[in-house]
């Protein structure tokens, strides 16, 4: 304490330092404002304080043993004082880190009474870190490059450093279970302690260490000379440019050190303050919180294992926690993604959304950890977006232009922007945009020809298509400053926070421009507001007549381009004097058609297909273009998961062969390898198993629904149910046919049959299925089947049903709707039909029972493949008989066959 008060006695702020000093002699108060705590109820949900199992109890009994032999707490002791509050100590354990107990003064009430608003901290991170190795490769580029080493240190045991006051000691005390010798009476007895120092769980506790570490960090910066110390909680770093090392001599060890590292080391140990040498690390390239530095290259990146275990954060999120995690999830993910920002900037506008999810009104629910939180498919999209955007390796560069803080005076070029809804010649919006360079004025204006109901979208998309004009025209400018004279756009620009609405897609416009700016490096944009009355020329190009801004053309001054806006890519229509659109409208068709090729099902278990490999990859730090080596490494852990490997390399081939068409080996050569090959027959042999296939319905069961579903007193849902089960049947249809897919983001109204394509009668039932997975030209097929084939009672219910449905619901709309008007989900029918008939019945029982019926009813083997829309002889696998029966109908086909050839 001598020492510290000598060394504090020239700090400017006194008061504030003799409030240091006052704490360190006689304890610290952590902010409380002396009321009694209530402590919480439960409210039916167990909090996570009291230990669950013998292992948590153990550790916490071996820790608070050494804790008072450090004289950290008191002894133990078994008799209750009046006016002592107890907390309860838990174990908070997380993969890959060590287990820390946390004291629950949440739950005991403690913490209620000490407002967070008296607790502000203010730590310093890695961006920090970043800012001073940046000013040092500004200041002296040399040097830094050839002799800059970034280092650290850890204080041990930073909280139990700070006595707490005697009036809070004499308050809060804390439970602890001792387990009891073998042949006890009972196996645990818990025991009293009261805290010394401050615990790790009071909200104010990082508050008074910010402080007191503070006043280190000045005492090490004016009285040592080391210059620019930066501190996050108790970790100690910095960035020494000296090239020097100094020996310094810690627990009988003799240690070299960079020579800011070890000047802070020696004031800590002059103040008494104790650190871990094993922490205390030093070099060109150190991990600080997570973060590869490299101090001499002027990088950062996140390291390994934290982006793995940031990537299975994300996984986990999505998967682990279905629809509504609790909102201490939301929360753990926020602070990982906000943590990531720091070396992928250009995500952030992926990232708003789950901060804009946690920033809604909730009411009570923010202030309960454990209430549920429902994401949406926004989210979830963005979550996925970030795990690919984290796959890129390519390290953050602290001396690009987009990281570095530059003025307006600094921009190489000014772009005004402006649009509007109504133009002056009445065809709809109106956009327009210029730029000087170089001594010359550059304008564009557009007529998308259409109007659009929301100014921030035209606003937005006029942003937008400058940035891109500006890309395409200067491939060398480095700062683009883009003024605009509406605020909602250029916020959203600003900050990367957008949302889209029904008439303004802005967080789309937003992600592209971000994009833009990913994809081209050594290049950055800002967006600025700009009043109106200074943005006069900008307001012209988006306003007047065609006619009046070709009469501004002087010369070679003006420069003017008409683009052509549209909702979604399509080629312009060809004309006399544009034979051919041009040839970015061409390659935006081309990728819009490309990626609708495959059902949207398809396309998601690609995705998850490419998400899984790019996961593999950096876990094993693998290049993300695969090689024979890694591809089958790649299989071999894979079948570890699945039991079929060709789905998941049939979706790596849709996004990978493009990207290897131009290498060698591309992506066909290493997929037909001997090596990838013989992986892949292994991994049939160890996965194979015999197939299980659905058990066929029977004629018998279904006819005693239909008489029920003929009873006058039958309700609609019933009448349904049954009408659904003979199409289902009669029709070979799978459920999927009748029902819609039960993934929100599968479904497609281009396959729901519809209602007016049904021609029906009593005898008769015939409706137009629009389009299958395997009827990709949409040529179409029918549900089809007669009394003739079937019996009269199976037409008459169906009919029954659609008058039923014609009276509730009309005649527009899809054909398969229930009492609410809705359509079942396939997983509601199936459920149904499990309780209704049997468990052992699946959502293709109804396409083999009806295969099977008609060939036990001989009917002809082309029949059978129309009716079931069979386009080759895959139906016979449908059909459910005896083996003798099978051979019988394989003579037939052979029979007819040669019938046909002799013919």
């Amino acid at each position: 304490m001598t020492q510290y008060t000598r060394l504090m006695a020239d700090h400017p702020n006194q008061p504030w330092a003799n409030s240091v000093i006052a704490s360190l002699t006689d304890g610290f108060w952590p902010c409380h404002s002396g009321e009694p705590s209530e402590p919480k109820v439960s409210k039916g949900r167990q909090f996570p304080s009291v230990p669950r199992t013998d292992e948590d109890r153990d550790f916490i009994q071996a820790l608070v043993e050494k804790q008072v032999a450090n004289g950290w707490i008191s002894p133990s002791f078994d008799e209750h004082i009046d006016g002592l509050e107890y907390n309860e100590i838990f174990v908070n354990r997380r993969p890959g880190k060590k287990p820390r107990c946390v004291n629950n003064q949440n739950q005991s009430g403690h913490n209620d009474e000490i407002d967070i608003d008296d607790c502000p901290i203010t730590m310093d991170t890695v961006t920090d870190l970043l800012r001073i190795l940046r000013h040092l490769h500004f200041l002296t580029p040399e040097r830094a490059q050839a002799i800059a080493v970034a280092w650290k240190l850890d204080i041990k045991a930073a909280f139990k450093f700070m006595c707490m006051h005697r009036w809070w000691q004499a308050r809060v005390a804390i439970l602890v279970a001792y387990r009891q010798p073998e042949g006890s009476l009972v196996k645990w007895v818990f025991k009293r302690h009261i805290e010394w120092r401050a615990a790790f769980g009071t909200r104010a506790s990082p508050f008074l260490w910010t402080a007191l570490n503070s006043s280190f960090m000045w005492i090490c910066q004016f009285h040592a000379k080391i210059e620019r110390p930066l501190a996050y909680v108790d970790d100690w770093m910095g960035i020494d440019i000296t090239g020097r090392r100094r020996y310094l001599i810690k627990d009988g060890a003799r240690i070299s050190m960079p020579t800011d590292q070890a000047r802070t080391a020696e004031d800590l140990d002059l103040l008494n303050v104790p650190w871990e040498l094993e922490k205390a690390e030093s070099g060109p390239t150190l991990v600080i919180t997570g973060i590869l530095v490299d101090a001499r290259k002027g990088t950062a990146s996140l390291a390994d294992e934290a982006l793995a275990e940031l990537i299975r954060k994300i996984y986990s999120f999505l998967t682990d926690h279905g629809r509504c995690p609790q909102l201490r999830v939301w929360r753990e993910l926020a602070g990982h993604l906000n943590w990531s920002l720091t070396v992928f900037p250009l995500i952030r506008p992926l990232v708003n959304p789950v901060f804009a999810k946690l920033s809604l009104p909730h009411g009570q629910r923010k202030n309960d950890r454990y209430a549920p939180v429902w994401h949406n498919t926004v989210i979830k999209a963005s979550l996925r977006d970030i795990i690919i955007h984290l796959s890129d390796p390519t390290p953050l560069d602290i001396l690009d232009t987009g990281s570095t803080q530059w003025t307006r005076e600094e921009a190489d070029v000014i772009i005004y922007t402006d649009a509007c809804k109504h133009c002056d010649d009445g065809t709809g919006a109106g956009l327009g945009f210029y730029f000087e360079y170089r001594g010359e004025t550059h304008m564009f204006f557009s007529r998308p020809e259409k109007f659009w109901e929301s100014i921030i979208f035209a606003e937005a998309i006029t942003v937008v298509a400058a940035l891109f004009e500006a890309i395409a025209r200067l491939p060398d400018v480095l700062r683009i400053l883009i003024l605009c004279d509406n605020s909602p756009s250029v916020y959203g620009f600003d900050t990367g926070a957008a949302n889209d609405s029904e008439f303004c897609p802005l967080r789309q416009l937003v992600l592209a421009a971000f994009m833009a700016v990913r994809f081209k490096t050594k290049f950055d944009f800002r967006v600025l507001h700009v009043q109106g009355k200074k943005n006069e020329l900008a307001d012209m190009l988006s306003r007047w007549l065609v006619s009046e801004l070709k009469q501004m053309n002087d010369g070679d001054i003006f420069a003017k381009k008409r683009v052509k806006f549209h909702a979604r890519h399509k080629p312009n229509p060809v004309n006399p004097k544009r034979p051919f659109p041009p040839l970015e409208d061409l390659t935006g068709l081309r990728d819009h058609l490309r990626s609708t090729s495959l059902e949207k099902s398809t396309l998601k278990n690609y995705q998850y297909a490419l998400r899984a490999w790019t996961t593999f990859a950096f876990a094993y730090a693998f290049n993300m273009l695969p090689s024979k080596h890694t591809l089958s490494l790649f299989i071999a852990g894979r079948l570890s998961y699945v039991n079929y490997i060709r789905g998941t390399l049939s979706g790596l081939a849709f996004y990978l062969r493009p990207l290897m068409t131009h290498l060698s080996p591309d992506w066909d050569q290493v997929r037909k390898s001997f090596e990838v090959q013989q992986t892949i027959r292994g991994g049939i042999k160890w996965k194979a198993h015999q197939a299980k296939k659905a058990v066929p319905l029977r004629n018998k069961d279904i006819r005693k629904w239909a008489e029920v579903a003929m009873d006058p007193g039958c309700g609609y849902e019933t009448l349904y149910f049954v009408a659904r089960l003979i199409i289902l049947f009669f029709c070979c249809a799978r459920a999927g046919e009748i029902t819609m897919p039960d993934d929100k983001d599968a479904r497609d109204d281009r396959k729901t049959v519809m209602r007016h394509s049904v021609v029906a009668s009593p005898t008769s039932f015939e409706a137009t299925v629009p389009y299958m997975k395997n009827d990709p030209l949409f040529t179409g097929s029918h549900f089809l089947f007669t009394s003739s084939i079937s019996e009269p009672i199976f037409t008459a219910v169906v009919f029954k049903w659609l008058q039923a449905c014609d009276a509730r619901h009309g005649l527009a709309g899809p054909l398969f709707l229930d009492s609410r008007g809705k359509q079942s989900t396939r997983s509601s029918f199936v459920r149904k039909l499990k309780k209704l008939l049997g468990k052992q019945y699946t959502g293709h029982s109804g396409r083999c029972g009806g295969a099977t019926y008609y060939i036990l009813w001989g009917v002809d083997h082309e029949t059978i493949k129309r009716l079931g829309r069979w386009k080759s002889d895959a139906w016979l696998e449908y059909i459910r008989i005896v083996p003798a029966l099978a051979k019988a109908i394989l003579y037939r086909k052979a029979m007819d066959k040669r019938e046909k050839e002799a013919r």
